[in-house]
């Protein structure tokens, strides 16, 4: 989608913006991994203090409900910027 909608004199550009992007999210996974509670040893996020698996898996579901409040928010902007591409 980003090689179908990139203007073609920043196709490789966007294409490697693209790949950055999926570097970063991979760091971020790692981190966020990192974040899986150990007996006695509280881990901290954002003032959020996860103990145990709920507090751990409850994380997850904040993030994803914050990208989909954010997604929703911005799809008809994003529809008029694709032009009608599909």
């Amino acid at each position: 989608m980003v090689n179908k909608l990139a203007p073609l004199r920043f196709a490789s550009l966007l294409m490697g913006i693209w790949y950055m992007s999926v570097a970063t999210a991979n760091k971020f996974a790692g981190m966020l991994s990192g974040l899986y509670p150990e007996a006695g040893k509280p881990k901290f996020i954002f003032g959020l203090q996860i103990v145990s698996l709920y507090d751990f898996f409850m994380l997850f579901v904040i993030i994803a409900g914050v990208a989909a409040v954010i997604l929703f928010a911005l799809s008809k902007w994003l529809q008029k910027l694709m032009n009608g591409a599909r």
